[in-house]
């Protein structure tokens, strides 16, 4: 597909990122996944998306965010990860059905903050691309952006995995603002959620 090719019939993210992968070295398979990332990154940010591919879509940046974080490809987790969070936002926009289903908010939330990623994507940026990326969905889906919060909080305190722990209490600091700043503080989750947090800090101790 060349620069100038219309993505009508869909950009092929699925299809070279994640099918095109067996038989191909790392090295390569990482090359070309940055330069293709970087593509369709622009795509994402100026264009409207191919609606059909927008599963796929979240598939392929999701299996690149599980397959290559823990290793030295920081760049391309990087393009893979700020994709996402415009993917996200345009597709909030363009076809907001796509998050009417828990599991489907929930597993884009991990991989939107990498609970299970390197410590290495803990820097600022990283962090506020995350946060406007998972605001969007509280404006769309308050309800279920609830409820995957407290799916997330309690899978943290059943696993014990200080990283994760320490991104569910920030996960919860920064949701409280979003409500806040947003005008949708509810109490009754409000309290919910510091009991959730003391509990947390007083069993990490």
């Amino acid at each position: 597909m060349s620069e100038t090719a219309s993505f009508d019939a869909g950009f092929p993210l699925y299809e070279k990122l994640v099918l095109a992968n067996a038989g191909v070295s790392d090295r390569d398979h990482i090359e070309d996944g940055i330069k293709l990332l970087t593509r369709f990154k622009g795509h994402v940010k100026k264009e409207l998306v191919h609606v059909p591919s927008i599963g796929r879509y979240f598939e392929a940046l999701i299996f690149v965010l599980d397959a290559y974080s823990s290793s030295e490809s920081v760049k391309l987790v990087l393009l893979a990860h700020s994709s996402l969070c415009y993917l996200v936002k345009r597709v909030v926009m363009q076809a907001p059905s796509f998050f009417g289903d828990l599991k489907s908010v929930e597993n884009i939330t991990i991989h939107l903050f990498m609970f299970d990623g390197n410590e290495a994507f803990d820097g600022k940026n990283f962090w506020v691309s995350s946060v406007k990326a998972f605001e969007a969905i509280y404006l769309l889906q308050p309800d279920i952006a609830m409820d995957c919060i407290l799916k997330l909080v309690e899978t943290a305190e059943r696993n014990r995995n200080p990283h994760r722990l320490m991104k569910a209490l920030l996960l919860i600091d920064e949701f409280l603002k979003i409500m806040k700043k947003n005008k949708s503080l509810d109490q009754s989750f409000n309290k919910v959620l510091i009991e959730r947090m003391t509990n947390i800090l007083n069993t990490s101790r």
